[in-house]
């Protein structure tokens, strides 16, 4: 099988803008940006990978990253993939619309198996961490208030096992709310 060059392209979930490059190893290269060793993107981290393309020629690919570059070659990315773009504008005009909260949270369960998969359909895998009576969960999600994110969130995971307890703790703008299942327990300023 011939080496390929692969032209490669980013969006930052920091500033939702693109970020074009090469690679002869595209797997190491990610590995570079994620570590933030790449001084380019080193600052708008978070970065996903929405797109590449193989080339068999060295030449062949830097041109095709030198066009991607330019005014043409963007409008040819946004077009290309103008589905998933879409998608991500739905996704950030609910964020915009919604407020931030930072969630801390520990998940008391008999279920492990069942109640570890609804956690990941609502937050990221790598914000769930096991514990001996459950969950640690640290994510972020967006609402209208901690008080509705917490009732939505306790009640997927008693559909699921009603003897699930939640202790969690909410921050956002400065405040922090506590709750013991769908009681408050305090809220504070920072």
């Amino acid at each position: 099988m011939p080496e390929y060059h692969c032209v490669y392209v980013l969006r930052s979930l920091k500033d939702f803008r693109f970020y074009v490059g090469y690679a002869s190893n595209l797997q190491n290269r990610m590995k570079k940006h994620s570590s933030g060793k790449v001084e380019s993107t080193k600052a708008r981290r978070p970065l996903e990978l929405i797109y590449w393309e193989g080339c068999s020629n060295r030449t062949d690919a830097t041109n095709r990253e030198q066009y991607l570059k330019t005014a043409w070659g963007k409008r040819y990315i946004k077009n290309r993939l103008k589905n998933y773009l879409a998608r991500c504008e739905e996704r950030y005009r609910y964020q915009m619309t919604k407020k931030r909260f930072t969630l801390m949270a520990r998940v008391s369960t008999d279920n492990r198996q069942a109640i570890k998969q609804v956690l990941e359909e609502l937050v990221a895998k790598r914000s769930i961490t096991s514990t001996d009576e459950g969950f640690l969960v640290k994510a972020t999600m967006y609402g209208d208030s901690a008080r509705e994110l917490n009732r939505s969130l306790l009640s997927a995971l008693r559909r699921v096992e009603r003897k699930t307890r939640l202790r969690s703790e909410w921050k956002s703008g400065g405040t922090t709310e506590r709750f013991f299942d769908y009681v408050p327990k305090g809220s504070r300023k920072a």
